[in-house]
């Protein structure tokens, strides 16, 4: 056999071999590269997500809510102010102990504040048997409502029979921080959802609204009407 044609035979195997490599090597740098380029836009898809789910659920957990005081299932806020103390200058809640009893009995936490209220996301899906319908800290379905009143001087001035009903809904999780929560005029996005693009804040309510709230009972009106502070209602 020709010594010069196995030679070039053998040569060509090499580069081939070599081009194979370093194919390969580019195809391994291509897909790298483009991982690194997916990899934020899925995590910030699945953030999206999950934030949808809890802001859906925060709706759904002020709704109830203000159509449970609107039937007198729940008792109006204990919390009543006049004027122009509107949501944004109601100040947040503290975290640290939240102590909700029983969500089905329809009554206020007791702590950090009294006009709090327990929406129950878990229900019997607890480890603790004796956490059954109750808001807790360490779950993120739990929704706590802070709910207040406010009667306008012009409305009462009228003799409308109204008050406005100003609402916060948080994750219970949230409570498990330090310090103070959130408003939404502390973020520059007052009234407002929480945004459900990208990262999201716990201490930041998942929901902020106002609502009227008719009362028919003209006795009961002149009492949260002189809660609020007003000497003379009609």
């Amino acid at each position: 056999m020709n010594p010069h044609k196995i030679f070039k035979h053998l040569q060509s195997q090499s580069d081939e071999s070599g081009l194979t490599i370093i194919e390969s090597l580019v195809a391994i740098i291509v897909v790298s590269i483009m991982l690194v380029s997916i990899a934020p836009v899925l995590t910030l898809s699945v953030a999206n997500r999950l934030q949808a789910k809890q802001t859906e659920a925060a709706t759904k957990a002020a709704q109830a809510y203000i159509d449970g005081i609107r039937s007198g299932t729940i008792d109006d806020p204990p919390v009543m102010r006049k004027g122009d103390d509107t949501l944004g200058k109601y100040n947040a809640p503290q975290t640290g102990n939240l102590t909700c009893n029983d969500a089905n009995k329809k009554e206020y936490c007791t702590a950090p504040a009294n006009n709090l209220f327990c929406i129950d996301g878990d229900g019997e899906d607890v480890k603790n048997a004796g956490d059954k319908y109750k808001c807790t800290k360490d779950s993120h379905r739990d929704m706590i409502v802070q709910g207040f009143g406010y009667v306008p001087d012009p409305d009462r001035s009228k003799g409308y029979r109204s008050y406005k009903l100003g609402v916060r809904v948080y994750r219970a999780d949230a409570f498990a921080l330090s310090g103070k929560l959130l408003k939404h005029s502390d973020t520059g996005v007052e009234g407002k959802k929480q945004s459900s693009f990208g990262y999201f804040k716990k201490k930041t309510p998942l929901l902020e609204t106002t609502s009227e709230i008719e009362v028919d009972d003209s006795s009961e009106f002149d009492k949260l009407c002189k809660k609020a502070g007003f000497q003379n209602c009609f």
